[in-house]
């Protein structure tokens, strides 16, 4: 142990990082990135740690090397496995890569969950965030206490046997099952219900390029639903039923029915406001456009007020150097063309006349969105260093019971 922790010792003095081993920033921050490669662990540290195990000469010995053991374990696993059952997204027809961790990777997972029995530590890492060991092993356990679940135990005494299962479970099938595809000649739409009802990807074959930035999207997620007081992004196109960024409609699972043709979804929520949200999602066969018609129903036995529709689709196109071009639409049917700024609100007499778009020079690709004047109130153009966001605000209202709002608008790539 004493040759493990001068190692640790000799490579916190030798590391680039700012904040070295910062006890606040936990096992995300730059110095355990750098660190813990693969070759670091498997060639220098496990086998400075089986080594201790084995000339440990008493259970307090042993207990002390395993709570040390621990931290590395999970470090490892945190930055390494966390996010290994993923739906990777990648530029190939199929759109993304499903990724596992390795055999080796459950073979640790298993000792991680051995060690956290036998060391007495909570299930919860950090309970203020509510990051538990779930997001290691990709589930939650169905009993309490955690170790008497089927799932666990099985991973604990035969990660060989849960190996199989998982490669098994993260099929090409299974994953075609959670993701639906619209297709048209000119646009793939691929469409995740059980994540907002979200559009992942839309993707143009004339250009062979994907239009929206796109989040990685983690399995366990796509099986079991995410909460919705806690954001993450996952890319794509979502709807807010509400003025507020992350207002309900973005995490909720969604019923979904395909067309016959599958150029057409129609999707629909109950969301927590009482509120029904319906989208429908269409390809049009003749351009590369999309139609987005969503609908928002008071299905309470009270009235709603302040109910607004708010789109954030995450367009491909950044702030760093394409040159970007905001185009508004004037009321004599004439275009406008400004450079996009950082954040750009349009409203009263500044809405554009039904249209406005994004075009990038740098790529040859012009974005334009097509709305109903008298459906929205107020238009918002946020530019960043990875994507460039379109969004649309309906006008606020109050609901009756049974009574809902109307927001239709399209996209175009050009």
């Amino acid at each position: 142990m004493r040759d493990y922790v001068d190692r640790l010792h000799r490579s916190a003095i030798e590391s680039p990082s700012e904040g070295v081993m910062d006890c606040h920033a936990g096992p995300g921050q730059r110095f355990f990135r750098e660190l813990f490669t693969r070759e670091w662990l498997d060639k220098q540290i496990y086998p400075l740690f089986e080594r201790a195990e084995q000339l440990a000469e008493s259970e307090l010995i042993k207990r002390r090397i395993w709570r040390e053991k621990w931290g590395v374990l999970f470090t490892d696993l945190f930055l390494n496995v966390q996010r290994g059952r993923d739906i990777v997204p990648d530029a190939s027809e199929r759109g993304y890569t499903r990724q596992i961790p390795s055999r080796e990777a459950y073979y640790r997972i298993s000792e991680l969950l051995r060690l956290t029995r036998i060391l007495g530590r909570n299930w919860a890492v950090e309970p203020r965030l509510r990051y538990t060991l779930s997001a290691i092993i990709g589930f939650e356990p169905t009993r309490t206490p955690w170790w008497e679940c089927p799932q666990v135990q099985q991973l604990m005494e035969y990660p060989q046997r849960a190996y199989e299962q998982e490669m098994k479970a993260f099929s090409e099938e299974e994953v075609a099952w959670r993701i639906i595809r619209l297709e048209s000649p000119h646009l793939i739409a691929d469409i995740v219900p059980a994540l907002g009802g979200r559009i992942w990807r839309l993707y143009s074959k004339g250009m062979k390029q994907d239009l929206f930035w796109r989040g990685t999207l983690e399995w366990r997620l796509l099986q079991g639903g995410h909460r919705a007081d806690y954001y993450l992004n996952f890319g794509g196109y979502e709807e807010y039923a509400g003025e507020r960024f992350a207002s309900p409609g973005w995490s909720e699972r969604y019923e979904c029915t395909v067309s016959p043709d599958k150029r057409s979804a129609t999707l629909s929520a109950n969301l927590p406001n009482g509120l029904q949200l319906t989208r429908v999602v269409t390809l049009s066969p003749d351009e590369a456009a999309v139609e987005i018609e969503t609908r928002l129903t008071n299905r309470s036995t009270q009235a709603v007020s302040g109910v607004v529709l708010r789109t954030h689709p995450q367009f491909r196109l950044s702030g760093n150097s394409e040159g970007l071009q905001l185009l508004l639409k004037a009321a004599d049917g004439g275009w406008k063309q400004i450079p996009a700024r950082s954040e750009t609100f349009l409203n009263g007499a500044d809405l554009p006349a039904g249209a406005w778009g994004i075009a990038s020079k740098a790529r040859g690709i012009t974005i334009l969105n097509e709305f109903d004047p008298s459906q929205v109130r107020q238009c918002y153009l946020y530019v960043g260093p990875e994507f460039a966001n379109l969004e649309l605000f309906s006008h606020a209202k109050t609901l009756a019971p049974g009574e809902s709002l109307t927001l239709k608008h399209r996209y175009m790539v050009r």
